[in-house]
């Protein structure tokens, strides 16, 4: 009887042992670039997430059985979706949802199509992929408690942030160099959002995710066009003054040409 229970112990931590070793895979990634500058003539870029697979199973690793997704969030705000009817004959805004948090910029990098990275409920439980992206509700606007579409509106969000290349889904832009090695590639489009973004690679082991990383870069102009922003930024009412000086002294310089011809 002793001899029975000392074997399931032994069992019992044998079989312990091996899903820690399973289960002891971490990320370590790293961006090429701290900041991106954004000047006038600035029409986009590309940078790159470089990373590896620390304590990988050699067996996994050789059956091509690890995942990784990399995604990047730029700047988060509440964001107001209202939707046009035609009333009279004329479009006006019916109604509105408020969400709150919506990130500015949105992409996701893999190797392979999202849809087979992961089974539909874990791409859904992490919100990897455009389609899985949960905005929060801040306000309903005038709906009522009941039967309001939240569904529709945030669709379609997402339907404009897709139109505008701020949500994209960059598929087969991820390699891994070896087994454990990996790049991607990240597009970043003219009109990305100024300020911090988030950069956050899964790993994923046969569908499921194990491990994530996080690390960050900044978005920011320069030159004279930093100066600008800032002065909007932090100093609005002198920015509305000199924008409001500018017109007058402009309309007058307009003026004074036509008259002379």
């Amino acid at each position: 009887m002793v001899v029975r229970s000392l074997q399931l112990v032994l069992t019992m931590v044998l079989m312990l042992c091996g899903l820690l070793r399973a289960n002891g895979e971490t990320l370590q990634i790293g961006v090429s670039v701290d900041d991106v500058p954004v000047s006038s003539s600035f029409a986009g870029t590309k940078i790159y997430v470089f990373g590896s697979i620390e304590h990988s199973d050699p067996t996994a690793s050789a059956l091509y059985e690890y995942t990784v997704l990399v995604t990047v969030k730029g700047p988060e705000r509440d964001l107001v979706v209202r939707k046009k009817e035609k009333v009279l004959g004329v479009w006006i805004n019916t109604h509105s949802q408020t969400y709150a948090k919506v990130p500015g910029f949105y992409t996701i990098v893999s190797a392979l199509p999202v849809e087979g990275a992961a089974a539909s409920d874990v791409l859904k439980k992490t919100h990897l992929g455009v389609r899985n992206l949960n905005f929060k509700l801040l306000s309903r606007g005038n709906w009522p408690e009941s039967g309001q579409p939240t569904a529709e509106f945030s669709e379609a969000l997402k339907r404009i942030r897709l139109n505008e290349e701020l949500f994209t889904e960059q598929d087969g832009a991820l390699s891994f160099i070896g087994n454990t090695l990996f790049r991607a590639g990240v597009e970043l489009p003219a009109n990305v959002p100024i300020g911090r973004h988030e950069v956050t690679a899964y790993l994923l082991l046969r569908g499921e995710v194990i491990d994530r990383k996080t690390v960050w870069f900044n978005v920011q102009k320069v030159g004279f066009e930093r100066w600008i922003y800032e002065l909007a930024h932090k100093n609005g009412l002198l920015y509305g003054l000199m924008a409001v000086l500018l017109a007058i002294t402009t309309g007058w310089i307009a003026n004074v040409l036509f008259r002379r011809e």
